[in-house]
Order: C-alpha cells, then structure tokens, then sequence
C-alpha cells in the first residue's frame, strides 16, 4: 500500500490594507436643529421672565416748563433770545404790544363798568346780607321774648303759683336753640360781608388795570423772564402777531426733569413710591431712577403708545426721577421722546 504523505508547506496569508476612512463631515442639520432648539427655549425662558419678574412700562422724558403767553393779541417787536439760550430770573426776553382794533380799543377806553359777573356777584351778596340781617332780627325778637318769658315762669315758681319745672327747662331749651341759630346767622352775615369787600377790592383792582391797559395800549413793554432756565421752542418771529392763548416761547427749568411712565393698573400692587426702576432710550443707552410720586388715578394713554384700531386704553401713571445729577444729564437730549420703564415685580433678595 502506497504511504500517503501530506507536505507541509509554510501558508502565506496575504492581507489587504483597509483604505482610510474619510473623516466624518460637519453636520449642518443637528447644527441647525439644536440652534433652533435653544433659540426657542432662549425666547420662551426670556418671555416667562419678563411676564413674570419685570414690570415694563412706557415712560416720556418730561421738563418743568413755562410757556410764555398772553389772554389779549399783540404784537412782537423784537426778541432778545434764541432757542437755547440760558435766561435768568429778571432778563428781558423780548419786547411787544397790545394789538386791539380801533372798536375795541375805544370799549377798552371809554368802560368803566366792572364784569358782568362781579356786578351780579355784588347783588347777589347783598341781597343774601339783607334776608340774613331780616332772619337775625327774628331769632333776636323771639329770643327777647323766651327770656322774659323765662324769667315770668322764675317769678311763678318762687310765689308757689306754678310748681311745674318741666316748663321752665322746655324754655330753657328753647333759649339755647335760639342763641345757636342766632350766633351761626352772625357768621354767615360776616363771611358774606367780608367777601363783599373782597369783590369790591375786585372792582377796584379791574379799574386799575383798564387804565392801566389805556396807557400800555400802543406802547412797547418788555417780557421779563419769570424763571431761570432755557429757552426752548420760539414760535413767534419779529412783527408777527401773537393772538390770545398762543404761546410765543417756553422756557425749560433743566434741574426739574422727570419721565412720566405708564403702567398697566393690573401692576398697581407691585408699584411703590421709592421703587428703583431701570430705563432704555431710543439709542440704546440705558439709565436708572426711582419712583418719586404714583397716581393712583388712570390716565389715558398717549397716541404713540396707543395701538390702532383698538379702544382707548387708559394706564395708571407714575413719576420717575433720576438718582444723580449725572443720570439727569443723560436724559435731558431725549426730552419728549419714548424711553422703556422696567422694575422688579417683587422685592428680591439680592
């Protein structure tokens, strides 16, 4: 039998190389997916905030003002000033007259009469000085009379004729309601006369000021600046004429600013005066102030905070002033524009 032998033979395993692996791309939609993710949670985190720890309000940068105006027409001569010059107390700003047309001028000149409504005024009063003297001298007759019936039924008791003393006290009280009533007529007569001197006094003064208005008519008086402050808007040029109720200029009082803010009456509970409050203006920059005063009554909201279409809505309103000086002056370039009130709703710890 044929031996079988197997031959062994070294094996030779070939490997392959595994060609390199590409490295993994950037991937855009996870990106993209997990932005918008913590966008929203970032919107829906910061609204939750502000609804429930902030108070936010709309607020208007206000000045002290005087507005410089007249209850008769005249006429600017000429004007010393210009906006934004800083006037003191006493400066003359500018020099004008009345204008009156000739028919009024002459009613101005020839009248004497005092107004319509202090002559009635007058009449009216003396006439309730008369039924007031009338009802005194009244109370006064029957008053004689109580007392000497008073001292009659005295007389009565002491001979024995009448024993009944219940009389004698139901006189006395009468007496005592009489002499209230006379006493209460006495001061009502002396309030009426003292302002019926005060109506006279009232005449007399009208009187002085048609003849001062003769002599001032078609003279040129200067305007003195009742306040220091700044000139703001001039609406009146020279030889132009002011009529009644406009205003020729205003004058700012720049250590007097304020913001008036509205706030929505649901947050009344949460606003109080010395409250500290934070500010954003239309540029961006921000400031802080306290609450210097709050009204509790509602106001309505003014058109640039109003939504169209929509009732008027009406806020209650609080006084924000600045904390320093150096806060007042970042405030004062926005004068008249809309800024952003925010506060905490609640008094946190920290």
């Amino acid at each position: 039998m044929k031996q079988f032998s197997l031959k062994q033979k070294t094996s030779v395993i070939k490997t392959l190389k595994e060609p390199p692996k590409a490295k993994p791309g950037i991937n855009w939609q996870r990106i993209l997916f997990i932005g918008v993710l913590l966008l929203i949670a970032y919107s829906v985190g910061k609204r939750i905030y502000r609804g429930a720890l902030l108070i936010i309000g709309d607020g208007q940068v206000k000045l002290s003002k005087q507005s410089v105006q007249f209850t008769d027409d005249i006429r600017i001569s000429s004007i010393l000033v210009a906006e934004g010059d800083t006037v003191l107390a006493g400066d003359t700003l500018f020099y004008y007259r009345y204008e009156t047309s000739k028919s009024r001028t002459t009613s101005i000149v020839s009248s004497d009469e005092p107004a319509d409504w202090l002559i009635r005024d007058k009449l009216n009063t003396r006439k309730q000085i008369s039924i007031k003297k009338a009802a005194l001298n009244r109370f006064k007759e029957q008053l004689d009379f109580k007392n000497k019936e008073l001292e009659h039924q005295k007389e009565l008791i002491i001979l024995g004729v009448n024993e009944i003393e219940s009389r004698l006290s139901y006189i006395q009280g009468d007496i005592v309601r009489l002499e209230t009533q006379k006493d209460v007529l006495l001061r009502e007569i002396y309030y009426l006369r003292k302002h019926l001197k005060d109506l006279e006094s009232q005449e007399i003064e009208q009187k002085q000021m048609r003849i001062l208005r003769q002599e001032v008519i078609g003279s040129i008086v200067p305007y003195v600046a009742k306040i220091t402050g700044i000139i703001g808007q001039i609406n009146m040029d020279p030889n132009e004429v002011c009529y009644e109720q406009q205003a020729v200029m205003a004058i700012h009082q720049l250590d007097k600013v304020s913001i008036k803010a509205f706030f929505d009456p649901y947050d009344v509970p949460h606003i109080h005066k010395g409250d500290k409050v934070w500010l954003e203006f239309p540029d961006g920059s921000a400031s802080t102030g306290f609450i210097n005063n709050f009204y509790v009554s509602t106001y309505a909201v003014p058109a640039e905070f109003q939504k169209k279409y929509e009732p008027i809505e009406r806020n209650v309103v609080a006084e924000v002033i600045p904390l320093n000086e150096l806060e007042m002056t970042k405030w004062l370039k926005f004068y008249k524009m809309n800024s952003e009130v925010t506060k905490y709703r609640y008094q946190l710890p920290w």
